[in-house]
């Protein structure tokens, strides 16, 4: 059975129906919005700890599309001021025609989620000490937008799976 860590938004509420698609130990880590704060030292290596620890296999960043900070931001609502959602409202500043070309808010938040989760995973990687214990533990790294309405998973294409020295 694989060891999978979930990275995931708390408000999304989706750590029954990702174990109910997934089998093998489960486990989540939470943040708003699914932005973690990769850049603090002592976050990464208690994520270090519990990958260790709990000797995970693989680690999913995940998106929901039912993510109300994704819709306040592409609704322009004022939020709860919070880092996530400037993150989020930076990245859509960045991406702003890839987004908003789609036809749909559900289609918007989807492209959204998908650009979250690209760096997410870019900045995880980004840290050297976690790229050596990615590594040296041969742990894959994915990405998935998940609709848990809609019972959809759908993973996001990345340029990493597996990584080896």
């Amino acid at each position: 059975m694989k060891n999978r860590l979930f990275l995931i938004c708390p408000a999304s509420n989706v750590e029954h129906f990702l174990k109910r698609k997934y089998h093998g130990n489960c486990y989540f880590l939470t943040a708003l919005a699914g932005v973690f704060q990769f850049q603090d030292k002592s976050y990464t290596e208690e994520l270090i700890d519990v990958v260790e620890r709990e000797r995970i296999e693989e680690i999913v960043v995940v998106n929901d599309t039912s993510c109300r900070f994704m819709y306040n931001v592409l609704a322009k609502q004022k939020g709860y001021n919070t880092h996530a959602e400037q993150i989020l409202i930076d990245l859509l500043i960045e991406n702003y025609s890839k987004v908003m070309e789609k036809p749909s808010i559900t289609d918007q938040v989807k492209q959204l989620a998908e650009v979250n989760v690209r760096r997410q995973i870019e900045e995880l990687l980004s840290i050297n000490y976690f790229l050596q214990e990615v590594v040296l533990q041969k742990i894959s790294i994915s990405g998935l937008i998940t609709s848990k309405a809609a019972g959809e998973v759908v993973e996001v294409e990345t340029l990493v799976r597996e990584l080896t020295l």
